[in-house]
């Protein structure tokens, strides 16, 4: 993308060795995406433009996460930025890459971010969402109630709706695993949030969707957690 970028074309075979290239080629959509090491989230669309150009619309986002804790507290956020995206015409027979529109990557809609999962009857007590989504300002929070011992097999399940919070909005939930039990029944607790933008989308350089929240751990123990992303993808090619 920087060579792209700085260059308006290159060689793709030049990137061979470092990049799946097969998806400038056509073959409709393509998904690629990573949880750990560098984290991050890749979506392209592309078609054929006559007998020898393929047209393609690319979003790349970084994922970050941020894992913090004191005595008997750990803080834990995450965020989708959308890095960048492009429209680049590959000739395959010269094996060019040019770049056509910069900034015009793939819109992606009903971002959601979030984690499921917390062992050793931790519980989510407090969250705030952060965010910068065109065509919205207000993201859908969602709480995972759910029994510490049943698993959660997916980020996405046991969700229930919270409420629709505006930009640096947050909730406040009861601050120990006996108080949520005791309101929520049969042992279940918040186990997990999840963020939806829905309504907006993400398609330009820095925009992002993000939370923040506060778990507390059961009389100090550990706890783990599982965490990811969604999102649907759109092309204006």
């Amino acid at each position: 993308m920087s060579a792209l970028y700085t260059q308006g074309r290159i060689k793709l075979s030049t990137f061979a060795s470092k990049v799946d290239t097969s998806f400038f080629k056509g073959g409709g959509w393509h998904h690629v995406n990573s949880l750990s090491g560098t984290q991050y989230a890749f979506s392209s669309y592309s078609s054929s433009n006559g007998s020898t150009e393929y047209l393609s619309q690319v979003a790349l986002v970084d994922l970050f996460v941020s894992n913090d804790s004191s005595a008997d507290k750990t803080y834990f956020g995450m965020q989708g930025l959308y890095h960048g995206g492009f429209v680049a015409s590959y000739d395959k027979d010269t094996d060019y890459l040019t770049l056509l529109f910069a900034d015009m990557g793939l819109a992606l809609n009903d971002f959601q971010i979030g984690y499921n999962g917390l062992t050793n009857k931790a519980v989510v007590v407090q969250s705030l969402a952060i965010i910068d989504i065109r065509n919205s300002y207000q993201v859908d929070l969602y709480k995972a109630i759910s029994n510490p011992s049943s698993i959660a097999s997916d980020v996405f399940t046991f969700l229930q709706f919270e409420g629709t919070l505006n930009s640096t909005e947050g909730r406040i939930f009861d601050s120990t695993y006996e108080a949520q039990a005791n309101r929520y029944g049969n042992g279940q607790v918040i186990r997990g949030i999840t963020i939806n933008g829905k309504g907006g989308y993400l398609n330009q350089k820095n925009q992002y969707i993000m939370f923040e929240s506060t778990i507390q751990r059961y009389n100090g123990t550990n706890t783990t957690w599982k965490h990811g992303f969604s999102y649907n993808a759109s092309a204006s090619i």
